[in-house]
């Protein structure tokens, strides 16, 4: 082996200090890109999973928002072609009378 013994292993000749904390800050970046990626899935899995169970309890009272929905809009779609089928009969009347746009 290189070093005599654990000491000068640990002290390499006075140059340990750093060689050791290359190696901690080595092995940190390492178990934090394991570990994050894991936290992160977790939480994304979490966020989901209620998103899912709040949407199915939101599902219920949406249909009838669905219909009550759709019938407005029906009703404002019957609204807008009445109006459209009033502009186009002014507009014939006023031709008929002689009047010139």
């Amino acid at each position: 082996m290189y070093f005599e013994s654990l000491a000068s292993l640990i002290h390499m000749d006075g140059h340990g200090v750093f060689v050791w904390a290359a190696y901690g800050i080595g092995v940190l970046i390492i178990a934090y890109n394991i570990i994050s990626p894991l936290r992160a899935r977790k939480r994304i899995l979490s966020q989901v999973l209620r998103q899912v169970r709040s949407s199915r309890s939101r599902g219920r009272s949406l249909t009838a928002n669905r219909r009550q929905s759709s019938i407005a809009d029906r009703k404002q779609k019957v609204t807008i072609t009445r109006q459209r089928e009033d502009r186009v009969n002014i507009k014939d009347q006023g031709v008929r009378e002689g009047e010139v746009e």
